[in-house]
């Protein structure tokens, strides 16, 4: 079975990962889980990328790091 991709929000209590707003959310907020079944999952790290780096540049004083998780 092949890992998920997730973003990894640095600095949060535990997991946090990178969940998907909503349409009512800005696309720039950093929405945070600590529910596996929450969490952004993407395919690959090209999928991942523009995410990871479009939130990057809205937060730079926040870590972001991806990582992988099981299905």
């Amino acid at each position: 079975m092949k890992p998920d991709y997730v973003v990894c929000v640095g600095g949060t209590p535990g997991f946090g990962w990178l969940t998907t707003p909503s349409d009512e959310d800005d696309p720039d907020d950093v929405l945070i889980t600590e529910d596996p079944q929450m969490v952004a999952r993407f395919e690959s790290t090209d999928e991942a990328r523009p995410w990871f780096d479009r939130l990057r540049v809205a937060h730079p004083k926040r870590s972001f790091r991806m990582m992988t998780i099981n299905p």
